[in-house]
């Protein structure tokens, strides 16, 4: 999962045409799914300082079969640890639930 947001202000060549194409462009992103989380109510998956008028986010789930996402379940701890001669089982009929997904602003 990547999550990004940039800031504009819709004036000049700040534009939220222009960083929506910056992000397009963006080959630099950040996995910031944590798999080393035991419950996925428990993730932050981003944390962002809102610094602007204007804030585009976004958020991509990325699907992948690349042994680097390979899990490894561990009967005796009952947990899986990532493990590149496992399998994508893990992932196998689960479903993802965003309740609640939350933009929260706060005063700082």
């Amino acid at each position: 999962m990547y999550m990004s947001a940039y800031f504009y202000t819709d004036t000049g060549t700040d534009t939220l045409d222009q960083v929506a194409t910056a992000h397009l462009h963006n080959t630099d992103l950040t996995d910031r799914f944590t798999s080393s989380d035991r419950r996925g109510d428990a993730m932050v998956l981003f944390d962002e300082d809102y610094v602007n008028e204007h804030m585009l986010v976004f958020m991509t789930i990325v699907a992948s079969d690349s042994p680097s996402t390979y899990y490894y379940y561990d009967e005796t701890q009952k947990v899986y640890s990532k493990d590149s001669s496992g399998d994508s089982n893990v992932y196998k009929n689960l479903s993802i639930d965003f309740q609640p997904l939350q933009i929260k602003g706060e005063n700082v």
